[in-house]
Formats: structure tokens, sequence, C-alpha cells
């Protein structure tokens, strides 16, 4: 800020302008004397209104070193505070010099400032800144925003009482006439306004005063009306124009009736004119009704007048859709007619040829158009309407398809037998077109397309055609467009030859023949020569194979027929061309050998059905599996020992049938790998896991870790491997162990798992409650064996659940856990620990018992004095009820006390003086189950009498050597009153008051009086009040003894260093002279200032000390004359 200090400023006063300060000498006056001319403040100025807020500017007097400034209600003159600054040595005040707000109280209203400041250590003289006024700027609050909907807008708001407002336009220009604002600050302004958005402000001014100050600005608007819409253009998305709308404000068009927005526009012409184009596209032609309205501060007007227009769009065709295919005379349909309109069918470009026109009937503007004979092949048009000679348009352009002339089959003839290639011909093509020759009825794709034909006549080479009845119709496609199909014609077509069938023998007399077929077809088998001539039966071939069995066929060569055959449908056959096929029935070497890779595997393949197959070492009569005979063609047997793993180890072997052995030793070789290892769960206990598995006897098996480069390897001893990692494993993280066996050369798969390890779960240890004990129902669990960042729990092994939440161990070693609310009944518990989601451990069972436990007596305690009637109180258990007994007498409780929700009890007895002791026991509901304590601890006390009441001296009164102590206490007792060495006693009366004379002649000063009560050896406690002592005795010497004195008297005597009074002897409250001083050489003197009474008369004096004693005793004068006629009653 402009006015904050400045280290880098120049030393106080240096090239300060002195002619324009006023210095006076060193020092300064707290508030003004003489007050120089006026010298106004640069804020506030003179006859201004100033924001009570702003800061105070002082005059251009350049820098100085302190200013202060005190202010006064400038109604009433009165000074009411102090507004300074200063600076720290060698800095100054830079000019402009701000007095801040926070300075010093403000009041509203008329203020005056007097001022002065300092240069140096010289003050300037007291300068005068005028009146000025001040108050808070006016607050308008009404509704910001606010859209009102007539001409008459209230303005309300707060200003200062007393005051006058007016509203103005932000412009500047005023809205109302000046009124008075309300004795409690408010005021209400009424003006007219024209329809629009509105900026004012309140001015608030005060009489006699030049300025005045402004509200915040305050917007809102004016709007009863809507818009006028003034035109509507041509188009689908027609410019639509309007006038009379607010400036500022959001014109929205809408088609009336509707919620569609056809334009949104803001006005931003001062004249309320508006334009755009339409946001909404018209589709739909016909008669339209327009409606505009406004949108201020998100208000929207009324609607403004109608506005009525004929829209007339392009027809839209809906029937048929495009790129359909259709003959060459057809129904064309479509909408957005407008009735009586003229409708013309025509080509996208130009006006000919007209293809077709109607006219759109009255209704919903759907029309319709016969179109006949238009030109084949790809024809595109486009639908327009006329009203009253205005053309609307064209609509989108169709395009369609026009069939082109039908073809003719001429050849082959008509149901001839064909093979599944063959070419068809005809006539009738049109030059360039595609021919496409389609299965009839059967929606499938062409079997063939041939483009570009010559004009007339066609072929086609057919392929791969399906056997069986075939029936063919000819397409011709020009550009894309078909003709409608040809007539039908019907062909035969040959199933394939059959390729040489599967021969097997199921069993010694029978053969099995098995091949491939076309679905549905007949195969039949003729026998031609051979040992017998019956066939097999015929067989049908299903999912494209067939088979058949001949039986009781002997070893021996056939010369066999083969052809398969399909119905013609009409009670006659299809037939392939026939197969011829010899069949030498022998029996073969097996085949399709194959072995398990279990360690004892299993030797299979294929044989003769009731051979006896042999599996051997290499040149060996030795089996190295059991003989196994044929079924089913198939045969396998079990090795006879486990070979384990093996690489390229051989079998031979061959079948055998009624002494008749298949040709040759078929050798089939044997690879075993070995399995992978086994590999057991890790434990996820500790962090050097024992990992362990089973394998091969003998085997390596290669162990890794992730997270670690090195790689293990132990042996298979006795089918087992165990491995321990030197290197501990870390906790709570992800591990992954992979292992792979080696044998016979070959590797096996590799194994892995995923585990985790954590430590040792230590089992946690009970400490509290102990075994067997007693405790409260709220208690702390405590133990050890905590481990830092496990869970812990309390879990009831009684009742089997779990009677805690689980709590986090903040340390490792001592835990303790809450447990409140506890059954008044026997508890079996234990502490559970888990960490890391690991399984938990318990602590060892145990047992206690809740009960109520004994209250606590906290008053009396031990040896404590207590009073007759006194207070019992101790701590017990919320809710519970305590019983206070006493020795001597068990008929009944000497009290009774309810503990209060703070484990508060308290009870008041009242019991004779003597040696008591009590003791309490406390008794809890326990929803309507009492649960009782156990006495709790003995406590004796002494109940004596109660410390006497003093009602003489007051406190701190001064007392001298004859000292009159009373006051009140119970009758019986015997008060004792004891002022440092000195005592008396004396006993209570009947009516409960008591006295007790002492005669001091101890030293003077501060002193304690005690009093106590007693009766028999017991007594009270002391009751004690601070006194002053006055032991000390000046003298009265002046009058002496016996003397006639005349008014006024004369008195003189000697005493100590202090201050001394003299009162009259027979009123004590006359005092004579007061305010004597008194000399330790010279004595006192002084002089009676009332008249005495003739005759006898004494005085009284007493005289304060200025040493610890504080004061005197009284002291009284020897009896003197006072002379008749000296003396004058008052």
């Amino acid at each position: 800020m402009e006015n904050e200090l400045n280290d880098d400023d120049k030393a106080a006063g240096e090239q300060l302008d002195n002619g324009n300060k006023e210095l006076a000498k060193p020092g300064r006056e707290e508030t003004p004397s003489i007050l120089v001319p006026i010298k106004e403040f640069r804020k506030p100025i003179s006859r201004h209104v100033l924001d009570i807020k702003e800061d105070f500017i002082a005059p251009a007097i350049g820098d100085v070193h302190a200013i202060e400034a005190h202010i006064y209600d400038g109604a009433t003159g009165n000074y009411y505070g102090k507004h300074h600054r200063w600076t720290t040595p060698g800095q100054v005040i830079k000019d402009p010099i701000h007095l801040w707000y926070e300075l010093g109280p403000r009041k509203v209203g008329a203020n005056y400032l007097h001022y002065q400041y300092r240069i140096n250590n010289w003050w300037s003289g007291w300068f005068d800144s005028g009146t000025f006024f001040l108050m808070e700027p006016p607050v308008i609050s009404s509704e910001k925003f606010k859209v009102y909907t007539s001409n008459v807008v209230i303005i309300e708001g707060s200003a200062a009482p007393g005051a006058e407002v007016q509203l103005f336009l932000s412009t500047g220009e005023p809205c109302s006439s000046r009124i008075a604002v309300s004795d409690k600050g408010l005021f209400k302004i009424v003006a007219s306004f024209t329809e629009g958005i509105k900026l004012v402000y309140v001015k608030c001014t005060v009489n006699g005063y030049v300025n005045g100050l402004d509200s915040i600005s305050h917007p809102f608007a004016v709007m009863w009306s809507g818009p006028v819409i003034t035109s509507v253009g041509s188009g689908r998305r027609p410019r639509i124009s309007g006038e009379k709308a607010i400036y500022g404000a959001i014109v929205e068009v809408y088609i009336k009736n509707t919620d569609t927005k056809v334009l949104e526009v803001s006005d931003d012409d001062l004249d309320g004119r508006w334009s755009d184009t339409s946001d909404y596209v018209f589709e739909a032609s016909g008669r339209y009704t327009l409606v505009a309205r406004q949108r201020v501060y998100d208000i929207l007007s009324v609607e403004g007048p109608n506005y009525d227009f004929v829209f007339l769009g392009p027809p839209n065709i809906l029937k048929p859709l495009p790129s359909s295919l259709h003959e060459q005379s057809f129904l064309l349909e479509g909408n957005n007619g407008a009735p009586g309109a003229r409708l013309e069918v025509l080509p996208p470009v130009g006006n000919t040829p007209l293809y077709g026109w109607d006219t759109v009937p009255a209704g919903n503007g759907a029309w319709s158009i016969p179109l006949t004979g238009v030109p084949s092949g790809k024809l595109s048009l486009v639908v327009e309407q006329i009203f009253n000679n205005i053309r609307s348009g064209r609509s989108e352009p169709l395009t369609l398809h026009i069939r082109h002339p039908v073809l003719l089959i001429s050849g082959p003839p008509a149901a001839s037998l064909q093979n599944t290639s063959f070419t068809l011909t005809g006539n009738g093509a049109v030059a360039n077109a595609t021919i496409k020759i389609f299965k009839d009825l059967a929606g499938d794709p062409p079997l063939i397309s041939i483009p570009g034909a010559a004009a007339g006549i066609w072929n086609a080479a057919l392929t791969g055609l399906d056997p069986g009845v075939l029936s063919l119709v000819a397409v011709q496609e020009v550009d894309g467009i078909p003709s409608t199909p040809s007539a039908a014609r019907a062909f035969k077509i040959r199933p394939p030859k059959l390729t040489a069938p599967v021969v097997t023998y199921p069993t010694a007399t029978t053969v099995k023949f098995a091949g491939a077929g076309h679905d549905r077809a007949t195969v039949q088998i003729t026998v031609d020569s051979g040992p017998i001539t019956t066939p097999p039966p015929s067989a049908v071939v299903a999912n494209g194979t067939w088979e058949t069995i001949a039986t009781n066929w002997p070893v021996g060569t056939y010369t066999l027929t083969i052809v398969q055959r399909l119905s013609d449908g009409a009670g006659g056959w299809i037939d392939s061309l026939p197969l011829q096929f010899t069949l030498n029935k022998a029996l073969p070497d097996v085949s399709g050998l194959e072995h398990t890779v279990e360690y004892r595997p299993i030797f299979r393949g294929k044989g003769f059905n009731g051979a006896t197959v042999h599996v051997r070492y290499p040149n060996s009569p030795y089996l190295a599996a059991p003989e196994k005979v044929v079924v089913g063609d198939e045969w396998s047997t079990l090795a006879s020992a486990e070979w384990g793993p093996s690489n390229d180890r051989e079998v031979h072997i061959k079948q055998i049938l009624n002494g008749q052995w298949s040709p040759t030793w078929c050798v089939l070789k044997v690879t075993i790998p070995p399995l992978a290892p086994g590999l057991n769960v890790p434990s996820e206990d500790g962090l050097s896991p024992v990992f362990s598995g089973t394998g091969w006897s003998g085997a390596k098996v290669r162990i890794k870790f992730s997270g670690d480069s090195k790689t293990y390897e132990v042996t298979v001893v006795a089918e087992v491997w165990t491995f321990q990692r030197p290197t501990p494993f870390s906790e709570n993280i992800s591990h992954k162990i992979e292992v792979q066996q080696i044998a016979a050369g070959l590797d096996s798969p590799k194994v892995d798992k995923t585990f985790t390890v954590y430590p040792v779960i230590e089992k946690p240890v009970i400490t509290y409650p102990l075994e067997g004990s007693e405790v409260p129902r709220d208690i702390s669990v405590t133990g050890t064996g905590g481990m830092k960042g496990a869970m812990m729990r309390l879990w009831d092994d009684r009742f089997r659940k779990y009677l805690t939440e689980e709590q986090l161990v903040p340390t490792d070693g001592e835990w303790s856990i809450a447990l409140t609310g506890l059954t008044f009944d026997e508890h079996v518990i234990q502490a559970e620990q888990t960490i890391y989601a690991r399984p938990f451990k318990r602590s060892e069972r145990r047992i206690f018992k809740a009960v109520v436990p004994p209250p606590e007596i906290t008053s009396p305690n031990g040896g404590q004095k207590l009073p007759r009637t006194s207070e019992l109180s101790g701590k017990g258990m919320p809710s519970a009820r305590v019983e206070v007994w006493m020795l001597g007498d068990n008929s009944a409780p000497l009290t009774e006390a309810d503990v209060n929700s703070s484990g508060i009890w308290k009870a008041e007895v009242t019991l004779p003086v003597g040696h008591k002791t009590i003791w309490a026991l406390q008794i809890y509901d326990n929803d309507g189950d009492p649960q009782t304590s156990r006495d709790s601890d003995r406590v004796t006390y002494q109940v004596v009498p109660k410390a006497p009441d003093i009602e003489t001296p007051t406190t701190d009164d001064h007392a001298g050597r004859v000292l009159v102590v009373s006051g009140f206490g119970v009758s019986g007792d015997t008060v004792t009153v004891k002022v440092g060495s000195t005592q008396q006693s004396a006993p209570v009366r009947a009516d409960r008051t008591w006295w007790v004379r002492l005669e001091l002649d101890q030293p003077g000063g501060d002193s304690l009086l005690e009093v106590v009560s007693a009766l028999g050896e017991f007594e009270s406690e002391p009751a004690t009040r601070p006194i002053v002592l006055g032991t000390y005795l000046p003298t009265i010497e002046v009058p002496a003894p016996g003397s006639w004195v005349a008014n006024p008297v004369s008195l003189a005597g000697n005493g100590r260093q202090g201050v001394g009074a003299v009162v009259s002897w027979f009123n004590p409250d006359l005092v004579l002279t007061a305010n004597i001083p008194v000399d330790p050489l010279n004595g006192w003197q002084a002089q009676a200032g009332p008249s005495l009474m003739t005759g006898g008369q004494w005085s009284r004096f007493r005289q304060s000390l200025n040493d610890a004693e504080k004061g005197s005793d009284w002291v009284d004068s020897k009896r003197f004359e006072v002379e008749p006629g000296s003396s004058k009653r008052s």
C-alpha cells in the first residue's frame, strides 16, 4: 500500500516543508486546546459524505513520524475516539497518510476531526478538519434479475436513517424523486419504466452535505408483451423477421400450440427489430401458424400475435423402394402433397418425357400415380407438384430397375440322362447381357454366370451338378437388372463313379466293405466271379459314407462290380458308371500302431478280428506285454512292467490266426518323456520353507524361483525330492517356484506354484483378567505376544462367537482391547491374532466372572473429621443403588444413594459425635435380575462438632488488648477461642449463642482468630478469621486530669509515628479531630472541632502505625471539665 512504511525512506524530518507545519515545543497535549484554522483532510472533505469504512487520508503535509486524530460527534461535540499512527526509529509515514478504518471507532452521522502530527520529537499545533458525514452506502434488498410484468416497479432497501434516497438509471438519468429514509433505516421507491432490461442504483444524500453515496447497481427487467412476427420467407428454412422485442432479450418462435421451436435469436437492435434464418426445417406441406415469445433472465413472455403462412414442399416418394425391380407397369406412391396440386412424374433433368401425372386428393397429403410402358433397364424419375402456378421443386430422385425379355432353353432334351457336367443351350439373348443358370425354385446362387452374351443363341457349360433330377431356368441380366426366369427344363444327373472301398475282416468268415458315396444313393455290389456269388446287402449312403458286410465268404479272389444309384422319382433309377474291383482275402499285418506315454505304457493298434497279437522285445522270444485277441478290429495290451522314461525303445508286433501268421514283424518305437515332477503346496509358515514333491528315482530336478537368477538341482531319491533354499524369502509378497525333471535325456514339462510366506504368528497370552478372577462388566483385556501390524480380537469360547471387532496391534509385545457391557456371569474368552490374512492363533482360554464391583467411599477418608451432619460420597456403577452400612447397627443401612451417570453417589447423614466405621455395597437392577456387589473396604473416621460460626469481630477488624468474640454453635458444646498463645473457653448456651473475652498482650499487627467446638474428646475443625491487633497504647496528656478547659478544647499526647484521631467518649461516632500527625519525639497536638458540652467530659484517641502493627488500641483520657459559656448545643 502507498502509505506503508518504507525502509528506504530518508531519516525522519529531512527535507520537510516546515513552513506548512506549525510546530510546538517538545511534548504533546492529550486533548486540543488552541486550534489553528481548518486544514481539510483529503478524505473526508468538509461538508461531504464519506463511506464509514473508507480510510481517512490526511492533508498534504508531507512525510511525518506520527499523526494523531481525535474524532468528535458532530451533533453533541463529544469526543469518542482516537485514530493514530506512528513509526519505529529511522522510518517515516509516507505521504499520502492513511488512517485506516480499523484504527479506531466511527459513528454514523456528523463528525469532525482535530489532529496534529510529529516530525522527530516536535508536534504540530492542533488542526480542525471541518464537519463531514459518515454513513454506509445504501443497500438495495429487492430481488435481482426479477422480471416485472407491469410498468410499476418497487425498489426497497436500507440506508442511513434521516437521509434521503433517489433512484437513477446506470446512465445517470433519475427515475424517481428524492424520498426520506425511515427512522429504522428503510426505504421504498415506486417508479414507472418502459419495457426493457434495466440497470439502476440508489443515491443516498444528507441535507446540508455536498455529495452522497451510491448503492451497488441493481439489474431487473420490465416485460408485459410478446414480440411481433412481420414476415416469413420461402424455402424449407425460411428467414423469419419481426419487431417489438426487448433489447438484449432472446426471441423464440414456435409453431402455435406445439413445443416445436422454429427459431431462437438474440435482439441486438435498439429499435427492437430482429431477423434470422429458421433453425427448423419444414418438411410437411400445408398451412402453419407461428407465434413469438421473448426470454429475459430465463423468464418467458406471453405470446405475440399469430402469423399464418403456407409451405409448399417437394413431394416425398414412398413406394416403390429405391433400386427395386419392376415390370414396365407399376404404381408410384408418396406423401407431402398439397391437396388439389397437380403431380407430374419426370426425369431428374428436363421436363420430357412425362412418365405420368395425377392430382393430390383432399386429406393428409398422400397420393398415387399409375405408370405404364416405362423403358426397361435402369430408370430414374422425380415428382413435382404445382399449385396456383407455383412449382414446389422436385422430389429426391428415385432409381428403379425395369425387367428385360425372357430367355428360351432349347437343349439338351428334357428328361435326358446327363453327367454332372454338360452344356445347356438356348436363344433370345440380349446383346452384352449376362446369362445366369439357376436351379428352379431353389433360391440358390446361379450355377454359372456368362457375361457379354451375343444377341440371339447362347450356351452354358455346367459342371459339378448334384446327382438326381435337376430342373433348370435361365435369366439374362443387363446393368444389374434381371429378366423374368425362363420356363424350367428337367434333366437326370448321374451320381459319380465310386472309388475303391476299404475292406476289413470283422471275423474270419465276414468281409466288410466301406467307402464314400453320394448321400441318399444306394450302393449295389455284384459278384462277377469268386468262391461264392452271393453279394452283400445293398447299402444307403448316409453322411457321405456307406458300408455293407458279406457273410460266409471264404479266403480267395473275388471279381466285383460296384455302382451307386438314385431314384428318378418316377419308379426308375439313375445309375453311376460301374466300378470293377478285385478282392484277395488274406490275413494282413497289424496296423495303426501306437502307445501311451505313461510310465507303464499301453500298446495298441488295428488287427484282424479273432487273431492273437504278440508284442515282443526286439529279436527275442519274450513278450513285452501279454498276448491280446483282436476284437472289433482293435487290440490293446498293457506292458508287463513299468518302463519309466524311455527314448526310442523298440517292440516288434505280429498277429496269428488258425496257425497262420501275418507277413511282417511290425516295429513300434516307444518314447516316454518324464512326467512333470510332483510339487507339494509350499508351507506359508516361516520365511525358509522346505519344498518337496515326487519324481522318477534317480532323475534330476531343476528348481527356479522368481526374482532369483540361480538354478538349483536335486536328485530324486526313492521317488521323493526335497529342497530348502539357503536364502530366506521376503514376507507377504507373492513368489513363484518352477520345477522340471530330466531323465533318459528327456525334459519333463515344467510345473510351477505361486506361494507367499509369512512370519510365524505368535500365540497371544492374556495377562488380565486373571484366571478365576471377578471383574466389572467394563474392562480392558490386556496381554502379551502381540505382533505389530496384526489384527487382534476376542473370542467367546463359551458361546462360540466373537466379542469384539478386529483391532490393529500397534506395537510388538503388549496389547489391550476394551471389553464392555459384559453379562453378569462366567465368561470364557480367548484372544485371537492374525496377520496377512493368515490362519489365526488363539491364546489359552481365560475364565473369569463379570460381577458388580464394590463401590468406593471417597469421603470420608480414613481418620478424617466430619461434622454431625455431613455428606458421604464415592464412586460406583452408573444407575446402581448404593447402601452404606455402619458398624454396630446391622438392622438396616445407614443410608442409600443412587449412582449418577458419571459414576458418583452422594448421601447426607446426621450422626452423634464419636468414632464411626462404615462400608458400602451396591445393587444393580440388571433388567429385573438384581446383582449385588461385595462390601467395600471399611472406612473409620470421626464425627465431631460442627465448627462454630463467628459473628464478631468481622474480617480484618481492628482488635485491641481486650477482645470480645461472639457467635453461634450447638448447645452443649464448648467453644475455645485462640489468638496466638492466648486462648479462652466458654460453653454454648441454650439459645445457641456464645461469647468469650480475651485479654491480649502480644504485639499488634495482622493475626488469626481461631475458634473450635468440642464435646468430650472430639473437637471440630477450627473456624478462622483474620483480624488486625492493635495492642499499642498511645497517651492523652492534655487536658490534664480534672482540669478546666474552654471551647475549643486543646488536646495533646504522645505516640509512635503515624496519624491519629480523637473522638467523643460519649459518642464514638463524633470525631473531634481527625488526621492528626503523630511524631515519636514531639507527640501529637490537636484542637477539638465541635464544641463540647459544659461539664465533665472524656475523649478517646487511636492512631495508625507505620510499621507491622498497623494501628494502636483506643486510649481514654482522664475526666476534664468544660467551663460554662464556652459550649454550644448543636
